[in-house]
C-alpha cells in the first residue's frame, strides 16, 4: 500500500486500487490481467522531489491512461511490479494467491 495524503494506492496479487477522498471517498478498480501499458513520467520538479507518477493504461475505450499513481516514490519499482504481473500471451496471469 502506498499512501498520498488522501490517496490511497493498493496493489494486491489481483488488482489495483486507488481510494481518494476526504469526506467523500471514491475508489477505482482494475484487475491486473486488464491493464496493457504501464507508464512512467518524471518532469523536473517531481525528479528533485524524488517522486513520479505511474500512468496505468487498461483494455478500455477511452484514450489516455485509465489510473493514475500521484506523487509516487520509487515509480519505477512499483512500474516494474506491476509489470511482472501481466498476463503472458496464453491468457494466464503470472501472479498468484487472493487479495
Amino acid at each position: 500500500r502506498i499512501r498520498c495524503l488522501v490517496t490511497m494506492y493498493t496493489i494486491t496479487s489481483q488488482r489495483i486500487r486507488q481510494e481518494t477522498g476526504v469526506f467523500v471517498r471514491n475508489r477505482d478498480e482494475c484487475p491486473l490481467h486488464r491493464i496493457q501499458n504501464v507508464k512512467v513520467q518524471i518532469n523536473l520538479m517531481e525528479r528533485a522531489l524524488g517522486i513520479g507518477r505511474i500512468n496505468i493504461e487498461t483494455a478500455s475505450d477511452t484514450p489516455g491512461p485509465d489510473i493514475v499513481f500521484w506523487g509516487i516514490k520509487n515509480p519505477y519499482a512499483i512500474s516494474s511490479t506491476l509489470s511482472a504481473h501481466f498476463p503472458d500471451s496464453s491468457g494466464a496471469g503470472s501472479a498468484s494467491g487472493t487479495d
